[in-house]
């Protein structure tokens, strides 16, 4: 098994968390004020927070609507939309301090951590749904919650010098300083320098840095906080490099109705889940169905003309060189975006259109005194021109329940299968091609060539929406790739 694409943790977060419970109230009654639950019912530790999120602001219960959250940005984001049907959010338990909410989401295995944060609530807004509730309109008051990860210091204003430091060591004791993890995957930059925070806050000089990280022309780097706390530094060029072997992973439940078993039919049944592993790819074969890793739903988004436009195919970067021996001190160099090594270079996103192909934007980068490191300019330009052709065209993939196997960072293969009859209709393949591939792929179902292969995870969205019956809880992976087969392949 490769691990130089696996998001490995270094150091751990330190942040206190807020306790949150749930009472169990099950058999009590006047007469048994101590209950203990009984073995043919399932134990409120099993079933809390899973067939839905736990929600707690000011210590009250929250039953949520709708719930969503956000790890496509620096820090995740969550929204809520609830009823205060008890009356949680009216006087005194409206957060007017602490503006805090505990939100708990259990995993059906062990084996992965369940999603268990405090958010900090930038906003509440309140609507009142008249038709739903005419008699009691304090009851019909809807409330819409919005926040973002609560990382304490995060915000402060700082003034400090990470003296002699890699981009990686220096992102990693800014980490530290913050009680925040740090993971990583394959990243060894050689941008040794002393990074200066002039009193800005935190997160802005997490950017400042990642923006500035080099390894050489090849590597390109990101870097973002997720839902357990870990500042993620990822050298993203590995996580596309061709040639990863497959790597597996433990499997889940998907259906919450699973956490509701009774402990005489969860002693019943022979086999344990948790230990159980499972190739880590995405796919739609319906012989996948009922796990966590099978896709319900895929659809292509893009902003390639808007990033064309603002970006151009190639940029151009040019400064004033200080310490060059020369008596010419101006520099200048053309950027184009990198390719996935081992790729086909056919597949690569050069646009076709010669206006297009020669679109360029230049960018003035001051004056190197000689107090960075060597390439500070130019990582500046490599990494964000190649995130941004990451955007160029998005694979959005869609899983049932609350997927803990894919996380972002990561990356991993997609495969997604037609029917024969699906295939040709699509023009998927051409008809040599559909012979082919009928003495390899099972049953009546062909690969597209289109969507399948490997991906980089950019964002995730957990979601829970109570409407939906089957399965209220479904998230959402964000992917990114340079490498996709052009308009004419037939």
């Amino acid at each position: 098994m490769s691990y130089s694409d696996t998001i490995k943790g270094v150091l751990l977060p330190k942040i206190a968390k807020q306790e949150i419970s749930e009472t169990d109230t099950q058999g009590i009654s006047k007469e048994n004020l101590i209950h203990k639950t009984g073995l043919d019912s399932a134990d409120v530790k099993d079933t809390a927070g899973a067939d839905s999120p736990l929600i707690i602001i000011n210590k009250a219960d929250i039953e949520p609507q709708y719930l969503c959250i956000d790890e496509t940005g620096y820090i995740p984001r969550l929204k809520a939309i609830f009823k205060d049907t008890n009356g949680a959010m009216s006087g005194p338990n409206y957060p007017k301090k602490d503006p805090i909410m505990s939100v708990y989401i259990k995993t059906g295995n062990p084996k992965f951590k369940p999603i268990a944060c405090d958010w900090l609530i930038t906003s509440i807004k309140t609507s009142v749904d008249e038709i739903a509730d005419q008699y009691d309109m304090e009851k019909a008051i809807v409330y819409t919650v919005t926040a973002e990860l609560f990382i304490p210091k995060i915000y402060d204003n700082v003034s400090k010098a990470y003296s002699s430091m890699t981009s990686r060591s220096a992102l990693e004791k800014l980490a530290g300083d913050l009680d925040i993890g740090f993971a990583i995957n394959d990243v060894n930059p050689a941008d040794s320098m002393t990074w200066i925070n002039t009193n800005r806050n935190s997160l802005e000089f997490i950017k400042h840095i990642s923006k500035h990280a080099y390894q050489n022309e090849d590597s390109f780097f990101t870097s973002f906080i997720d839902k357990y706390y870990y500042l993620n530094f990822i050298n993203v060029s590995e996580q596309m490099r061709f040639g990863h072997e497959l790597n597996v992973t433990y499997d889940n439940q998907v259906d919450a109705n699973e956490f509701g078993k009774s402990t005489i039919l969860r002693e019943a049944e022979s086999t344990d889940m948790s230990e159980s592993l499972a190739p880590m790819i995405l796919t739609n074969k319906p012989s996948e169905k009922g796990r966590p890793l099978f896709v319900i739903k895929y659809s292509l988004s893009g902003l390639n003309g808007m990033i064309l436009k603002n970006k151009g195919y190639r940029k151009k970067v040019y400064y004033y060189d200080h310490i060059l021996e020369s008596e010419d001190k101006f520099t200048s160099f053309f950027m184009n975006p990198l390719r996935t090594t081992g790729d086909n270079p056919d597949q690569a996103l050069v646009p076709e259109n010669e206006f297009l192909k020669a679109g360029m934007v230049k960018k003035w980068m001051n004056i190197d005194y000689g107090n960075n490191h060597r390439e500070y300019n130019a990582a500046a330009l490599i990494n964000n021109h190649n995130l941004g052709e990451l955007n160029k065209i998005k694979f959005k993939v869609e899983t049932a329940g609350v997927n803990f196997q894919v996380v972002r960072g990561s990356a991993l293969p997609v495969a997604i299968y037609h029917t024969a009859q699906d295939a040709s209709d699509r023009e998927a393949v051409t008809e040599a091609g559909f012979m082919e591939d009928k003495k390899l792929e099972e049953g009546n179902l062909r690969k597209d060539p289109i969507l399948s292969g490997r991906y980089y995870v950019m964002g995730t969205k957990y979601t829970y929406d109570e409407l939906n019956g089957e399965f209220p809880f479904k998230t959402e992976f964000t992917l990114g790739r340079v490498n996709w087969l052009g308009e004419n392949n037939y």
